[in-house]
């Protein structure tokens, strides 16, 4: 994977906002693909829809009371993912490996996770 790759470096904090302005991303729709990052923060009560996130490399993934629907995380290698308060319906998890998952007060509707670790 390139160590740089649209603007964001390796080990680079990325948060949604910034991700937004590399990738053009709409309003409630995310899709981001080839990822190296050191840490990448969704904050607030941010909800994703008809969203795609792969090829993910990243040690910390923060998404805090985030919303995620009708979704396709796949090819995500996560060292430590906190989604505390999150909700999470009609979720793909695919060919993933996510070392530990904070999901306290999380909402899980129709997450399904195949082919991971």
């Amino acid at each position: 994977m390139p160590a740089m790759r649209y603007g964001l470096k390796v080990s680079q904090r990325a948060t949604v906002d910034e991700l937004r302005r590399v990738w053009r991303i709409a309003d409630d729709e995310v899709e981001l693909a080839d990822l190296n990052l050191e840490t990448m923060v969704w904050t607030g009560r941010r909800r994703l829809g008809s969203s795609r996130v792969c090829d993910l490399v990243v040690r910390d993934w923060k998404a805090r009371a985030a919303s995620l629907v009708d979704s396709v995380v796949e090819r995500a290698d996560v060292v430590t993912f906190s989604a505390a308060e999150s909700g999470w319906w009609n979720v793909e998890v695919l060919q993933s490996r996510i070392g530990s998952a904070e999901l306290y007060d999380a909402d899980l509707t129709a997450v399904h996770i195949r082919d991971g670790k």
